[in-house]
């Protein structure tokens, strides 16, 4: 956020505008989809800055594993800004006690 101005008001506090600074932070999202990993970084209105794809080592999960770190280190190194956040999406239904286990 970055001030852009102030309203004054007689006796009373001064409410200051706010604006979006978009390319302060970016955000990494991935989608771990069946056939393709896949991720972004985004700026803070949700444009894409840059992406990256790759596909699904077969049947292998130490493979796979490897695959998103190599994906997160290539879109993590093209932030040009600092990352305030990294969402990941999988396939199929998740629950806490299977996320823990």
């Amino acid at each position: 956020m970055r001030g852009v101005g102030m309203r004054l008001l007689a006796r009373q506090q001064v409410p200051i505008m706010l604006s979006l600074v978009a390319d302060a932070r970016h955000v990494i999202g991935v989608d771990l989809a069946h056939d393709r990993f896949t991720g972004a970084v985004v700026d803070l209105r949700g444009r894409i800055i840059h992406s990256e794809e790759q596909p699904v080592p077969p049947r292998d999960s130490d493979a796979a594993v490897a695959a998103v770190y190599a994906l997160l280190d290539k879109l993590v190194r093209a932030a040009r800004t600092p990352i305030m956040g990294i969402g990941i999406g999988t396939p199929g239904w998740s629950t806490r006690s299977a996320a823990w286990s």
